[in-house]
């Protein structure tokens, strides 16, 4: 994405080099220009959103499992006890 939106902003240098210094026409080449910059902030903010929410995800799931692991702890120590008092009380 970076890329592309380098190679855009370059060929709008280039366009706006190449034209004849007409007013209209480096003002619609700065405007495409700050339209594309815009666009990439855009873009890289909602990366970052997006990054933030998967670490978020990633976090709960991380608990989720933590707790699972923690249930199945439980249930083993609760059936290793009861089997230990199973077998010493006969």
């Amino acid at each position: 994405m970076k890329k592309i939106a380098l190679t855009l902003i370059a060929v709008s240098a280039l366009g706006l080099a190449a034209c004849n210094k007409s007013s209209p026409a480096n003002d619609a080449l700065n405007n495409a220009a700050n339209s594309m910059n815009n666009a990439v902030e855009d873009v890289r903010g909602a990366a970052n959103d997006m990054r933030g929410d998967a670490a978020n995800v990633a976090a709960a799931g991380q608990d989720e499992l933590n707790q699972a692991v923690q249930s199945t702890t439980n249930v083993t120590e609760s059936t290793t006890s009861a089997i230990a008092n199973e077998t010493t009380t006969k």
